[in-house]
């Protein structure tokens, strides 16, 4: 694939970043979008993707009649439901090939370089309070710490 093309996209609930890459692995093109988790809606997740694709194609002077010639790895949030992931398989796009997974996989993944390993994600730290701490958990006004008579959990959150 000597003129083919690489996209790395990392979907998240608050936004989607995608990195465009020649076939040699050299950096083209930067872009951002909105939200691309694919549990709070297929359409717009995708949406978000494809704004981002758009945007990287035109920072590389390139067109949508390009699409073909990428690989795109989508890392998108909400792709750990087989369910959620099984509708983005079959959602339609327009890239050479692409592979679907979940953000925290992809982290996992860039993080241990393909080993094993472990990673834990805390974007938002009013998030992880409400969706994984019990209702005994104690929240600072800063959101830089959240303590629990059972454990201490320390949130680093820089705005």
């Amino acid at each position: 694939m000597a003129n083919g093309l690489f996209l790395a996209v990392d979907g998240g609930g608050t936004g989607c970043r995608a990195r465009l890459c020649d076939a040699s692995g050299v950096r083209m093109a930067e872009a951002s979008a909105g939200p691309a988790n694919i549990r709070s809606g297929l359409t717009d997740a995708f949406a978000s993707v494809f704004e981002a694709t758009l945007a990287c194609l035109e920072q590389a002077r390139l067109t949508s009649a390009d699409l073909p010639r990428i690989t795109a790895c989508l890392a998108l949030a909400g792709a750990t439901e087989p369910a959620e992931l099984a509708a983005a398989t079959m959602h339609p796009q327009a890239f050479g090939k692409a592979i679907l997974t979940s953000d925290a996989h992809a982290a996992c993944i860039g993080a241990h370089n393909g080993n094993d390993g472990a990673v834990i994600t805390a974007a938002n730290p009013a998030v992880i309070a409400h969706d994984l701490l019990p209702p005994t958990a104690w929240i600072n006004k800063n959101l830089s710490m959240v303590v629990d008579i059972r454990f201490y959990l320390h949130v680093s959150y820089y705005t």
